[in-house]
């Protein structure tokens, strides 16, 4: 049974952002409370225990049969109390449910199944849970996420791509309303203006990346001070829950993927400076004087390559003097010649060299390579090259979604990737 203290949203005893740091958790964890809480999610509930629940679900669902809609209004405002005092009681979470569930049919005219009904419940327990295609993950994610707005908290739903984050905030628009709950969306095409406002609401259903770049740019805002609610400009309300959509995806696939904001830095010289470099690329012959990682699409100079650097870079100035810049520059110029293609790797598109996401096959609009490579693919394909990039704040999936003080996910293949 949780308490109120593990229900994390902003205030008093959170602060204006809450989220959780590595060896540092915020004060209301006690270290007793932080381990009964793992060794409860450790324990898979018992098939007595969730019949019980069902019940109870059931027993509620019949005493508000056929309430009006001012009903389920008043009712959640007054569950909304209990659930902020008592936590994600069984009892409470019935109830929640219960009027979920006569708002969808009210505004959807669908009544939810036990198995959606006991997904959401394992969702609002922390866990990952496996749902087919057709078992209706949607909607038993919206029974977690309405029940933990509900309680204050505010909810970010992570779908796969900006279409789904759109279609099932709509989807499920009138249900949030009639429980007076608030919706938001944050999609690639949001303006900041906009993304404050979406953050702002009880649920915001967003991507994974587009949540991730907007911590990374309250981390920005001023010393620290975002951490507080008091930086101008700041985005999120902290990471207090978040549920995932193809959780394995985002957990697992995407896990380590480097996530950088970057920032640019006008240097004149660099663009001649990379001129050079595939101009002395191009003078080196393959196996002779580099060799080609296809696999991690890097590039290596052979000792007579390295020698041959040294030979032709004397005509090139001071610039080409340092013998790690020199090799890491020549290095880089070998894979944007050889390893990066056109139409596979990015496209052209309006003179602009733009990324395709090796994930997902979409373009990857305002994404850039670091180090250089974006410029020398640039130069490469007869663009005007982008100012270079200098590394703001980076973050990656696996160190993000660890500063939530509550997170779950479904997907429809966890089974296979139990082991991670």
């Amino acid at each position: 049974m949780e308490t109120a203290l593990l229900i994390p949203r902003p205030g008093a005893k959170f602060g204006s952002y809450p989220e959780r740091f590595h060896g540092n958790e915020p004060w209301p964890f006690y270290p007793a409370e932080m381990i009964r809480a793992f060794v409860q999610a450790a324990k898979v509930p018992s098939r007595a225990k969730q019949n019980y629940f069902l019940q109870n679900v059931q027993n509620k669902r019949l005493q508000i049969a056929g309430c009006d809609p001012q009903f389920i209004t008043n009712s959640t405002r007054n569950l909304r109390g209990r659930l902020a005092v008592e936590g994600f009681t069984d009892d409470r979470s019935a109830e929640a449910f219960a009027l979920i569930d006569a708002a969808m049919q009210r505004e959807l005219d669908l009544a939810l199944h036990d198995t959606q009904f006991l997904a959401g419940w394992l969702l609002l327990d922390r866990r990952l849970i496996e749902m087919q295609t057709g078992e209706g993950k949607t909607l038993a994610v919206a029974l977690a996420a309405a029940t933990g707005a509900l309680a204050g908290i505010p909810v970010h739903v992570i779908t796969a791509n900006d279409y789904l984050v759109e279609r099932d905030a709509d989807y499920l628009r009138s249900v949030f309303q009639l429980l007076g709950l608030t919706v938001g969306t944050v999609t690639a095409s949001t303006t900041p203006e906009q993304r404050r406002e979406a953050y702002r609401c009880d649920i915001t259903y967003c991507t994974a990346k587009e949540l991730a770049f907007d911590y990374l740019r309250d981390h920005l805002a001023g010393d620290g001070s975002v951490l507080y609610g008091t930086a101008p400009g700041y985005c999120l309300r902290g990471l207090c829950m978040a549920i995932i959509d193809e959780a394995d995806s985002v957990l697992i696939d995407e896990a380590r993927m480097p996530l950088v904001l970057a920032s640019a830095v006008p240097n004149r010289e660099q663009s001649a400076f990379y001129r050079q470099a595939l101009f002395l690329a191009a003078q080196l012959t393959a196996e002779t004087d580099f060799r080609l990682d296809m696999a991690n699409r890097s590039a290596s100079l052979t000792s007579a390559g390295e020698q041959r650097a040294v030979r032709l870079a004397g005509y090139m100035g001071n610039s080409w003097s340092g013998k790690l810049r020199r090799e890491e520059m020549l290095c880089l110029a070998l894979a944007a010649q050889h390893l990066f293609v056109k139409d596979r790797d990015y496209v052209i598109d309006n003179k602009q060299v733009v990324i395709v996401d090796q994930t997902t096959g979409r373009l990857a609009r305002g994404r850039t390579w670091s180090r250089g490579l974006q410029q020398l693919i640039e130069l490469k394909e007869g663009c005007a090259p982008t100012e270079a990039q200098q590394t703001s704040a980076q973050t990656t999936f696996q160190r993000f979604f660890a500063r939530y003080l509550r997170i779950s996910g479904v997907s429809g293949t966890l089974a296979e990737a139990r082991g991670e």
